[in-house]
């Protein structure tokens, strides 16, 4: 199984600068999920013990500075089980 991040989202906020990343997850055949997180929900779930490709994907997203963000589009993170 695999996660792949197809878009970054930037959004004015009220206080601050509201984030988003599109990603995919699949299992290399045919099925796919789309799906949205927030920056704010990436660093919550990088915070947790969890393993996986989202796990990493989240991880990667809170350790990457703002500035760079856009660099994570088609970045790819693989379940090593």
């Amino acid at each position: 199984m695999d996660a792949r991040i197809i878009a970054v989202n930037k959004a004015k906020g009220l206080l601050a600068t509201y984030w988003e990343f599109d990603f995919k997850l699949g299992n290399g055949n045919d099925k796919e999920f789309e799906g949205t997180i927030s920056l704010d929900e990436a660093i919550q779930f990088a915070n947790r013990l969890d393993v996986g490709p989202i796990a990493e994907m989240c991880r990667t997203i809170k350790s990457t500075p703002p500035v760079e963000f856009s660099w994570l589009v088609g970045r790819i993170f693989e379940d090593d089980n």
